[in-house]
């Protein structure tokens, strides 16, 4: 019960102070942290290179757009009426359900 009280009767002015020491000592510490030196030396590494050709992005025809942005079209009004199909069959049955018609 004394943990209960001692804790209750902090005021906000002793959480500010305790909330500003913490960062202090944690800036204090990322300071050192950062300061000390790496565990292992730096070396360079070497990276053989391999030179070949790539080939260049070459833009599709028109046609071809045209095609893809009708199948994505399609598709895309095919599977909104699939959705809408099966939402209006579940909310029939749940009408069904609660109706009992």
């Amino acid at each position: 019960m004394s943990v209960l009280n001692s804790v209750s009767s902090i005021s906000v002015s002793d959480v500010t102070i305790r909330a500003l020491s913490v960062i202090v000592f944690s800036l204090i510490a990322l300071f050192f942290v950062s300061r000390s030196k790496p565990a292992t030396l730096r070396r360079q590494i070497k990276v053989q290179l391999d030179d070949q050709p790539t080939p260049l992005y070459v833009e599709p025809l028109a046609q071809r757009r045209i095609r893809v942005s009708a199948t994505l079209g399609g598709g895309a009004i095919v599977t909104g009426v699939v959705i809408a199909f099966i939402t209006s069959l579940l909310f029939a049955a749940l009408f069904g359900i609660i109706t009992s018609l």
